[in-house]
């Protein structure tokens, strides 16, 4: 769900692109994410408009010298100001880009700087410690055991020169000559959520493999898995998709309630999801007892 997340951000042309990137991105490596300190479109127009005239907006999205001209101008005497209603959100976009370009090609780089010192210094690496600088090396083959076998490793510059020379650009292959970039676009975004939608059913609902074998048996299964992945899509859109499906289940898992007296319950676990789904619910995630009369209860269909 990144790309869902993250998608304000950026241009609408310019998705395509980043597509990969988010698609095969793990948890781990989110956090490069807000290292690059991306800026709300939606806040520099807020900015622009409340104080566009003092150059607020431009130094907000890092113009510092077109902020300090709009701030010794009064926004051009007003004209600046009013144009920048209009253009602040896609500039912001663009410059959001243009950090990620950059962090991708630093990123390039040190692959590369990897694969020299691998063509070097060969011994010192294996079949796990060379990934992502392997790609980068031809004539690279491993043993059964993962070790390097020596033989005219050589750095691939061609490679190297041909993504460079298409940074910022994905380019789609398709038969469907008659649609224009916008519908083709489309259909490919369609395609992420089927993708994904298909990956979450096998992954985290364990729709196959299948152990039951009466008809009977099979289409409860199969309701029960899609009636679980139309209650987190629900629960993703109510969250504003700030969470993956893997994080909501964790913390669905975790937060076990047990009866400590009477006429009490409590849950014991409780994190920042539990209390997001709290807001504007009728659930009462919480780690502090609570009377079993307070618990609500669905009605009955």
């Amino acid at each position: 769900m990144l790309l869902m997340t993250y998608s304000k951000y950026f241009p609408d042309e310019s998705m395509m692109m980043i597509r990969d990137k988010f698609e095969t991105m793990d948890e781990s490596k989110t956090s490069m994410l807000y290292t690059l300190g991306l800026k709300d479109p939606t806040m520099a127009l807020i900015l622009s408009i409340v104080a566009g005239g003092l150059g607020i907006d431009r130094f907000y999205i890092g113009d510092t010298g077109l902020g300090i001209a709009k701030l010794l101008t009064c926004g051009g005497c007003g004209i600046w100001t009013i144009i920048d209603y209009f253009l602040i959100m896609k500039v912001t976009k663009e410059k959001n880009l243009e950090k990620y370009k950059k962090k991708q090609k630093l990123e390039r780089d040190r692959a590369v700087e990897r694969a020299v010192d691998l063509i070097a210094h060969p011994k010192k690496y294996d079949k796990v410690s060379a990934k992502g600088a392997s790609g980068y090396v031809m004539n690279l083959s491993f043993t059964q055991d993962g070790e390097i076998v020596n033989k005219n490793l050589v750095l691939d510059t061609e490679k190297i020169a041909e993504e460079e020379k298409y940074d910022g650009y994905y380019s789609i292959v398709t038969s469907e000559l008659k649609m224009d970039d916008i519908e083709i676009r489309e259909k490919y975004r369609g395609l992420i959520r089927i993708e994904d939608t298909f990956k979450i059913t096998k992954s985290e609902f364990d729709t196959r493999p299948i152990y039951v074998r009466t008809n009977g048996h099979i289409d409860g299964h199969f309701t029960t898995c899609f009636t679980a992945l139309v209650l987190i899509r629900l629960l993703q859109v109510k969250l504003e998709n700030r969470y993956t499906v893997g994080k909501l289940l964790t913390s669905l898992k975790k937060c076990n309630c047990a009866h400590i007296d009477s006429n009490y319950h409590q849950f014991f676990y409780y994190d920042e999801i539990l209390e997001n789904i709290n807001n504007g619910s009728r659930t009462i995630f919480s780690t502090a007892p609570i009377r079993t009369e307070n618990i609500p209860i669905l009605p009955k269909p």
